[in-house]
């Protein structure tokens, strides 16, 4: 294979679920990935802040039964700058606002709180305006079911929710 064509492979080339970028009509980024934790968290707003300079706007909850809220929000308070929407993420027996409340709690700006996920990616894909704008969604990535009372409830992925509304 050529260069050229290895070159356009890599560019076509789509991991469901890690750091999958989508383009809005007015040029936005949409990144799509996997973190879950305050580490993976760390490394990815570190990325998008390198590669795009309007305003950033994040898109993540926490599992439920598993107490692993606080850790994100010592990343989220490092990046004042960037809205966050707090929104359900395999929420099993607890309540998805009972979540973000605790999340919200630790950070010292105002957050918007959204149970139903698919709405907060709504809104925070209409924050943008410009090319150098970005929505970071973190934390389902590709899965296709959110955990509810301990049952995997269908669920379109994240993915298919931001193309919806490109």
């Amino acid at each position: 294979a050529s260069l050229e064509d290895i070159q356009k492979g890599i560019a076509k080339t789509r991991v469901p679920g890690r750091m999958e970028v989508l383009t809005q009509k007015n040029g936005a980024k949409v990144f799509i990935d996997y973190a879950h934790n305050g580490d993976s968290l760390k490394k990815l707003l570190s990325v998008v802040e390198t590669h795009q300079t309007g305003t950033i706007s994040l898109v993540l909850g926490s599992t439920g039964n598993k107490g692993e809220a606080a850790a994100k929000t010592l990343v989220l308070e490092d990046h004042p700058e960037i809205q966050v929407f707090l929104t359900a993420d395999d929420p099993n027996y607890e309540d998805p606002l009972a979540i973000a409340e605790e999340i919200s709690s630790f950070i010292t700006r105002p957050v918007e709180k959204i149970a139903d996920r698919e709405q907060a990616i709504q809104l925070a894909m209409a924050t943008t305006s410009k090319p150098e704008d970005a929505v970071i969604i973190a934390g389902k990535g590709a899965d296709c079911y959110q955990i509810v009372n301990g049952v995997k409830e269908e669920y379109p992925g994240d993915a298919a929710i931001a193309e919806r509304y490109l």
